[in-house]
């Protein structure tokens, strides 16, 4: 996630560039910044089947006495799992702003 915020930071430096080598530089970031998005997201989803896996494995094993510890650790989790959907959103929107510049600078090469 460090690597997608440098990118964010330093592409409006290379947005202003009409300098059509600096847009394939672009499109190699935002490639790296896509590829690092796509497998957070892939661990996420990993994360979550971890956690259903661990709270079955804890109320099979203790015959459901141990509902409320294990209620109170899926609300943790599923709290902690929204907070990172959040931050993702909000990722995904600025990638979606500096590939609009890149694309711009795209356009601006090929005229």
């Amino acid at each position: 996630m460090k690597t997608i915020a440098f990118l964010l930071l330093i592409s409006p430096l290379f947005a202003s560039a009409n300098d059509c080598s600096q847009a394939v530089s672009q499109l190699r970031q935002m490639k790296a910044a896509q590829l690092s998005v796509q497998d957070s997201l892939i661990k996420n989803h990993e994360m979550m089947a971890d956690s259903m896996e661990s709270y079955a494995d804890a109320l099979k094993e203790s015959s459901g006495r141990a509902h409320k510890t294990v209620s109170n650790s899926m609300l943790t989790a599923s709290s902690s799992l929204r907070k990172r959907g959040e931050k993702g959103q909000e990722l995904a929107e600025k990638l979606a702003e500096q590939t609009d510049l890149i694309i711009k600078n795209v356009e601006n090469c090929l005229k």
